[in-house]
């Protein structure tokens, strides 16, 4: 279809000018590329009602991954986001699905998908499957590690899909990208400073978004400022993220 647009411009082109030849023409033909990688970095992404409280639930933030912006409330029932952060601190993630009864997008137009995928080599150094908790407090390193492991998406077969991805196995939920540390225990002996602080794990949201491209998301931070050793003196509720879209629909990232 694309060379016989082509064709029909060469032939418009020789009855004007009556001098190009068709070799001459198809030279300065130029193809669209095959691959569309862009990587975005995101930070301090804070909710128009964000709070110092864990207990208080702010407005959920819908994100446009294709265009990397947030996108109105108005718009909720469109397809025109593809994420949502809600709830305490805005840490869980839901996908935009029409049929997703947990989804603000609910009944709407939206096809987002979203899924959890953790690195089996990276879990090993730092998670502890016993405990069901981290060892330490991830290194930022092993972040962009993930990022980097993960060159193709699994087939969707090989992945769960989730309704909601927030805090990991937090009074009896499902895994998550971050461990709330209630009472301090990454840090036993450093007094209060350290209970009630959450942390991102070093795992990957992959996330199928309305126009059909994949996406692989790793959260980062919920503090002002993205901090490495976060604390309760960081205000939280300001989410920092770095994703990987790949634009032409397939599961590779490679450009």
């Amino acid at each position: 279809m694309i060379r016989k647009v082509f064709l029909k411009l060469i032939i418009a082109q020789a009855l004007i000018l009556g001098s190009c030849s068709s070799d001459e023409t198809e030279e300065k033909i130029i193809e669209t590329p095959k691959g569309q990688v862009e990587t975005y970095t995101v930070t301090n992404l804070l909710s128009n009602s964000g709070s110092d409280s864990y207990t208080d639930i702010a407005d959920p933030i819908y994100y446009n991954l294709d265009e990397n912006k947030v996108v109105d409330k108005a718009l909720v029932q469109t397809s025109q986001w593809d994420i949502e952060l809600s709830g305490a601190f805005n840490t869980s993630i839901k996908a935009n699905n029409k049929l997703d009864k947990k989804s603000s997008g609910y009944q709407g137009a939206g096809t987002s998908q979203i899924f959890l995928y953790k690195s089996a080599k990276i879990e090993a150094d730092y998670f502890d499957p016993i405990e069901m908790m981290p060892k330490r407090a991830p290194e930022r390193s092993l972040f962009d590690k993930a990022l980097e492991e993960l060159t193709e998406i699994p087939a969707e077969k090989e992945m769960t899909a989730m309704s909601e991805i927030g805090l990991n196995l937090f009074m009896g939920g499902q895994e998550g990208w971050c461990f709330y540390d209630m009472g301090g225990g990454l840090f036993p002996n450093a007094g209060r400073d350290k209970e009630h602080v959450i942390y991102a794990l070093p795992r990957i949201i992959v996330i199928k978004t309305n126009k059909g491209n994949y996406v692989k998301l790793s959260i980062q931070s919920i503090y002002k400022n993205n901090p490495e050793d976060p604390n309760r003196s960081h205000k939280p509720g300001h989410i920092s993220f770095k994703y990987t879209i790949q634009k032409n629909g397939t599961k590779k990232f490679t450009k």
